[in-house]
C-alpha cells in the first residue's frame, strides 16, 4: 500500500472514530484508544482494502453550488446515500426551517432506507433525513435528538457558516 493511500485511509478512519465520539456512539472507548486502534487499522489494511476506502471516500463527497460558493457533504456509505448520489446531478430548493436551525429540501422520491438505522443526534453540520416528511436537512445548530432522523452525514464548521450565510432558492448538488 502506497503511503498516499495509507494516509488517506487513516484520515477517513479518524474523522470517522471523531465524529463517532462527538456524537457518543463509541461510549466508554478514549479518544486515544479509538486512534491506536485507527492507526493499527491502517497500517495492517492490504491493497485491496484500502482502493476499496478510497472508492467509499471518493463516492461520499457531494458538492452543494449555492450561487457564489459551495459546500462540501460528506456522507456516510449506505443505501439512501448511494440512491442520493445515484440521481446526481441533482438542483433542489434550499429552504430555511426553524427560524434558522436548519436548511432543508426536498427529494421527489423517497430513498433506499434498507441499511440505515434511525435514530440522530442533530447536532449542527449533521446531515440527515426527516422521514415522516421526507426531507433533506443540514442543521445549523444543534437540534433535538430523533428517532426520525436518519443521518446521512455532515458538513465542516466552516460549510455551517456558509450555509447560515447562502442565499435560499435552486442550489446543485453533483459530485
Amino acid at each position: 500500500m502506497t503511503g498516499e493511500v495509507k494516509a488517506a485511509y487513516r484520515a477517513t478512519l479518524l474523522q470517522r472514530i471523531e465524529r463517532s465520539l462527538r456524537q457518543g456512539a463509541l461510549v466508554g472507548l478514549s479518544l486515544t484508544g479509538a486512534l491506536l486502534v485507527a492507526s493499527g487499522l491502517a497500517l495492517g489494511c492490504n491493497t485491496a482494502q484500502a482502493d476499496a476506502m478510497q472508492e467509499e471516500v471518493q463516492m461520499s463527497n457531494v458538492v452543494m453550488d449555492l450561487g457564489g460558493s459551495s459546500i462540501t457533504l460528506q456522507l456516510n456509505d449506505n443505501s439512501a446515500v448511494r440512491d442520493l448520489v445515484s440521481r446526481l446531478p441533482l438542483t433542489v430548493e434550499l429552504e430555511d426551517f426553524g427560524h434558522g436551525a436548519e436548511r432543508i429540501f426536498y427529494l421527489d422520491h423517497e430513498l433506499d432506507y434498507s441499511e440505515v438505522k434511525a435514530g440522530s443526534d442533530a447536532s449542527a453540520g449533521t446531515v440527515a433525513i426527516y422521514r415522516p416528511w421526507g426531507n433533506v436537512c443540514i442543521f445549523l445548530r444543534a437540534g433535538n435528538p430523533s428517532r426520525d432522523l436518519i443521518t446521512l452525514g455532515h458538513i465542516s464548521e466552516q460549510d455551517v457558516a456558509k450555509l447560515k450565510q447562502a442565499k435560499l432558492g435552486e442550489v446543485t448538488l453533483h459530485q
